[in-house]
């Protein structure tokens, strides 16, 4: 079964497209997949594991990394 993670990335309050977003089990920060915002800062990425996730967006215009969702559940 797969389960899908959704939401959107804002960088300084505006919605950004063309942002790297990674998907990380909770449990034991494995990564489990990586996707690019689309129109509107929005993201969606596909999980096979039934269980909570974060996710964290890679902003790749000032090289810092950013922790945007904790405890999301698919």
């Amino acid at each position: 079964m797969v389960f899908t993670c959704s939401g959107t990335v804002k960088v300084d309050d505006v919605f950004i497209d063309g942002i790297d977003v990674r998907l990380y089990r909770r449990s034991t920060g494995e990564f489990v997949e990586e996707t690019t915002t689309i129109s509107g800062g929005l993201f969606e990425i596909d999980s096979d594991f039934e269980e909570d996730h974060y996710v964290v967006a890679l902003y790749t215009t000032s090289g810092t990394n950013a922790l945007i969702y904790d405890y999301i559940s698919p």
